[in-house]
């Protein structure tokens, strides 16, 4: 199986949120149709020469109920415009159908992926295809809300393409095993359709590359007039047609066999494998018993250790806490004497600052006595300065009376000296 090819990337779709329906409608898958069933109705359906489109509607749903693929489509290959054309689906919406209408090469909006793996001879699986920018929208989300993969299986007749089968899963996404178990019932479908187109070529007596219809409809109403053919002969060439797949399916089977020994040598080498494993998983289990005995006997031990330790450690626990107790009484005691203290020294701190206030009132009244006393002092100086020049103006004074009162003493004496002398007049004195 083949990756998918690369091409310029498209803008990727955007879906539109719809309203969830009161009933799922997706379709129901039928029971999965074998190999050699699909075969049987295919060479059915063309014994009794039906349409094409009327094969296409029978063979699809059976082909997609075989790989439990609940939509797809079938897509016939026309060689002269190297395009591929419905001419049959199951579930698909009206965008998907008009994608798949007609595949052309090089197209603007044609969807490559399916003609580019049967020109190549490769079939696809593309996983998670509604989230792959090269894949168009299909299928409606109601009817598949969520595509697996999508597989696109080429057709072909011996080396010629003819169309492709394009299988869309959702729950169970197709493999590879898938694939392969219906290639024969591929390779007949391949058959059948070639007939178809040889048969329609051979009605109108053109050759194969004339113009071919380009569309279901039209690939119906050019088979709709045509002759009939004996089954019988129809029959017969696909039974000389179907000879040369014989081979492949002998191999095939070959290789089935094969298969299927080194299937039954691996499953008895599994089966003692399982038996080995029985035994070591006994064993196992007796040792990890034994482990465990041990490791309980261990943990028990532990755990009258941790007891133990745990008995002591509430020992020295009652012993701390009742240490702590006294702690916190002499504790209580030395904040309760502390506390007292306290109160003292506030109190003598309070007279302290009353004495303070005091002395400082005291010694603002002396620096208040002392001024007044300096300015008395002062005063007194200056009294005691006026006094010292009154005094000396007095004894100024006083050395001035004196001596006014020498001389008085003199005059005087010397008048009473004068009045005492005899002949003295007193009007001369």
């Amino acid at each position: 199986m083949q990756s998918t090819p690369k091409r310029p990337a498209r803008v990727p779709r955007t879906t539109k949120p719809a309203t969830p329906p009161l009933t799922p409608s997706r379709r129901a898958v039928g029971p999965r149709p074998t190999t050699v069933a699909l075969i049987e109705r295919i060479i059915e359906l063309q014994i009794r020469q039906v349409p094409l489109e009327t094969f296409a509607s029978d063979m699809v749903p059976l082909l997609l109920d075989a790989m439990g693929a609940p939509a797809g489509a079938l897509l016939l290959y026309h060689c002269e415009s190297e395009s591929l054309a419905m001419i049959g689906s199951r579930a698909l919406s009206a965008m998907g159908q008009r994608h798949l209408e007609s595949l052309r090469r090089g197209a603007a909006d044609s969807w490559e992926i399916p003609l580019h793996g049967l020109l190549n001879r490769k079939a696809y699986i593309i996983e998670r295809p509604d989230e792959h920018p090269f894949v168009p929208e299909l299928v409606s989300r109601d009817v598949v809300p969520r595509a697996a993969n999508l597989a696109s299986i080429p057709l072909y007749r011996g080396q010629l393409p003819v169309g492709v089968l394009l299988a869309i899963a959702d729950d169970r996404p197709i493999g590879e095993r898938e694939i392969l178990t219906h290639v024969l019932a591929f390779d007949t479908l391949a058959l059948a359709l070639d007939g178809y187109i040889r048969l329609r070529t051979s009605a109108r007596g053109v050759p194969a590359s004339a113009t071919v219809p380009t569309s279901a409809s039209a690939v119906a109403d050019s088979i709709a007039c045509e002759t009939w053919v004996d089954p019988r002969e129809l029959a017969a060439r696909l039974e000389v047609e179907l000879g040369s797949e014989q081979a492949a399916r002998d191999t095939l089977a070959m290789r089935l066999a094969d298969a299927e020994a080194r299937l039954a040598a691996t499953t008895t080498a599994l089966e003692r494998a399982t038996e080995g494993r029985a035994t070591l998983l006994a064993e196992h289990d007796a040792e990890r018993e034994r482990v465990l005995a041990s490791e309980r006997q261990r943990g028990e031990d532990v755990l009258a250790e941790l007891h133990a330790t745990i008995a002591a450690r509430e020992t020295t626990i009652a012993d701390r806490d009742r240490a702590l107790a006294e702690v916190a009484a002499e504790r209580e005691r030395t904040c309760t004497v502390l506390t007292e203290e306290r109160d003292r020294a506030r109190a003598a701190a309070v007279e302290a600052a009353d004495l303070a206030r005091q002395l400082r009132g005291s010694v603002d009244a002396v620096e208040r006595e002392r001024e007044a006393l300096r300015a008395a002092y002062a005063e007194a100086a200056a009294r005691g300065d006026a006094a010292g020049a009154a005094a000396a103006r007095l004894d100024e004074e006083l050395a001035d009376l004196r001596a006014e009162t020498s001389r008085l003493r003199d005059d005087r004496a010397r008048v009473l000296a004068a009045v005492d002398e005899p002949g003295a007049e007193p009007a001369a004195v």
